[in-house]
């Protein structure tokens, strides 16, 4: 039986997209990735290379997935082995452009010269509307803020559960509890990471 299971070797660029190639799983070498440009990180947010690109048409990069950042990614036709990546050159030294590279010398810096390191969390803000485009719930910091807009805080948590019984979702996300601010205002906050561990978490 063939594999066809797909992998997805990924970077975020400076616009805070996520952008990268894909191939069979099964092709995937780890320790070589895929091919990738200069260029690309030259990409606006409209999809287009920003003028002047400052990296012009030469050179080439590789994308190399990091295994610790492996996740699931779901998808009607089955999961894609979703990876995030250092940009590296050819011969596999750093890129000075890569972004996930710049932040692990400067965490190492912060450590090595202060004895300083960072825990970092995120918080997700969303909005929940009916299907005329109507704000859901009462108000800001009532139970029917809460309870308005479910099941979808229900079935959003139950979908995504990883079943490890630690409360890991499938992401890699460990969320707090969604709690309203504003009138049809939603908010996931997620555990804080250590240092670099939280580059990788949505």
């Amino acid at each position: 039986m063939t594999n066809d299971r797909l992998a997805f070797i990924a970077t975020n660029d400076l616009v805070a997209l996520t952008r990268g190639r894909g191939l069979p799983s099964a092709d995937l070498v780890m320790s070589s990735g895929v091919g990738w440009v200069p260029a690309d990180l030259a990409i606006n947010s409209f999809g287009h290379l920003i003028e002047p690109n400052p990296f012009g048409a030469l050179g080439d990069l590789r994308l190399i997935p990091d295994p610790e950042s492996k996740w699931a990614f779901p998808t009607p036709g089955g999961d894609i082995d979703f990876y995030l990546a250092d940009q590296t050159l050819p011969d596999g030294s750093p890129w000075e452009c890569c972004p996930r590279t710049n932040l692990k010398q400067a965490l190492a810096r912060l450590s090595a010269d202060h004895g300083l390191s960072l825990t970092v969390a995120f918080e997700h803000e969303f909005a929940l509307l009916d299907a005329t485009q109507a704000t859901v719930g009462p108000g800001a910091f009532t139970i029917g803020g809460l309870t308005g807009g479910e099941p979808f805080g229900s079935r959003a948590r139950s979908n995504q559960r990883r079943g490890d019984g630690v409360g890991e979702l499938a992401t890699g996300v460990r969320p707090r509890p969604v709690r309203g601010h504003r009138e049809a205002d939603g908010r996931a906050s997620c555990r804080g990471y250590r240092g670099a561990h939280a580059r990788d978490r949505p």
